[in-house]
């Protein structure tokens, strides 16, 4: 019995995803066949068999429910096939000018609207729950890519970035920070964190090199994961959180100003600095770069009232020194080499240590606001 109603399924998913004329004669299968005029139809008779089982099928008696379906999805099954039937007997057999000939019932579908979705999702920083302002934001940055692309009054821009920033090298705060953020790792929130390992997912999924094993991972990360998949997210490996976590902190603290060159050129110092088992290339450093801009830049400007319009969350006297001690979360991270403490660090030794990777320590510069920080990003 349970093979005849698979049998009987795989009939309808047939006569319901039928795109073409020749998909009949090319996979030698009656059923997948368009719906048309002709009174022996197939289609048409599954879908009418389907429309009344479905309608049969509905009723319940007790508790325990055997070979029916639920009210909802019996209902829904029967309505589906007669809407279906009634749209092709529409297009049939109309005088106007949206006769067809024939209907090919699979493209009665909502691919279209759930790529559109998807795009809204991608623009939005990879984000699932989009709001109204991202859609706005997203339709203004279409609208602007068309303009640039086929209005030739406006100055096309360079292919390659390169402004001022680029190749600006570490403040003195820069190095302290860089020194401190491994003691920092535990002022991060939870929900912080864990919008951090979906972003490493992200990284990872389009990295193979850098996808991690659920095993690895606990059992609260586990289910915050398995919250939002839907068959495609990925589990990052351990170092590659730590090396986003690290990434994030110097992006909100930093005082002075960035470019996406200048960002990914740090990091990419981050492994050999905190001895992370890691080999990245710029094309994952880019992307992780392109998400914190993409957010904070439309966190900072004049889209939300209210917020601040200064460039980093804390002071520097509160990136002094957060201890790690006692923390049993799995993302705890302890550097292999010995941390400063609260006071009196001497940054000389640090200077030393990263001038040969990222440059030699210049000159300060002042803090940026939301709006420029808009700019530079765009």
């Amino acid at each position: 019995m349970t093979a005849m109603f698979i049998l009987k399924v795989v009939k309808l998913w047939k006569v319901l995803n039928c795109k073409s004329m020749n998909e009949r004669a090319r996979l030698k299968d009656d059923y997948r066949v368009a719906i048309d005029s002709n009174e022996e139809n197939k289609g048409v008779g599954v879908l009418k068999e389907w429309a009344d089982c479905a309608k049969s099928m509905t009723s319940t008696k007790g508790h325990v429910r055997q070979h029916c379906l639920t009210t909802d999805t019996g209902s829904a099954l029967h309505h589906t096939c007669c809407a279906l039937l009634d749209v092709s007997e529409f297009l049939l057999s109309t005088n106007t000018s949206v006769r067809h000939d024939f209907v090919l019932l699979g493209f009665f579908q909502q691919d279209d609207l759930e790529a559109h979705f998807g795009h809204f999702q991608m623009a939005a920083g990879c984000n699932f729950y989009i709001t109204v302002q991202d859609v706005f934001s997203t339709h203004l940055i279409d609208k602007a890519k068309i303009m640039l692309k086929y209005c030739d009054d406006i100055k096309r821009a360079p292919v390659s970035h390169d402004c001022e920033y680029c190749k600006a090298p570490l403040s003195d705060e820069e190095v302290y920070l860089i020194d401190e953020i491994p003691n920092m790792m535990e002022s991060i929130n939870k929900d912080e964190k864990l919008s951090l390992f979906y972003i490493a997912g992200y990284v990872a999924s389009k990295n193979e090199e850098m996808c991690g094993e659920a095993n690895d991972w606990d059992v609260e990360i586990k289910s915050f994961l398995e919250t939002l998949n839907r068959g495609g997210l990925k589990y990052p490996k351990k170092v590659l959180f730590i090396l986003c976590l690290a990434a994030y902190l110097f992006f909100i603290h930093t005082p002075q100003r960035l470019c996406r060159n200048r960002f990914v050129f740090i990091v990419e110092g981050f492994p050999g600095i905190y001895h992370l088992d890691i080999a990245l290339s710029k094309d994952p450093l880019k992307r992780l770069s392109n998400v914190f801009m993409k957010r904070f830049s439309q966190r900072f400007t004049g889209l939300n009232n209210g917020l601040p319009t200064h460039y980093g969350a804390q002071p520097r006297r509160q990136v002094a020194h957060h201890s790690s001690a006692g923390s049993g979360l799995p993302w705890s991270y302890t550097p292999s080499r010995g941390s400063g403490t609260s006071t009196g660090i001497d940054p000389s030794p640090i200077q030393r240590k990263l001038t040969s990777r990222l440059g030699s320590v210049g000159q300060r510069c002042p803090p940026v606001s939301g709006e420029e920080v808009a700019k530079e990003v765009c």
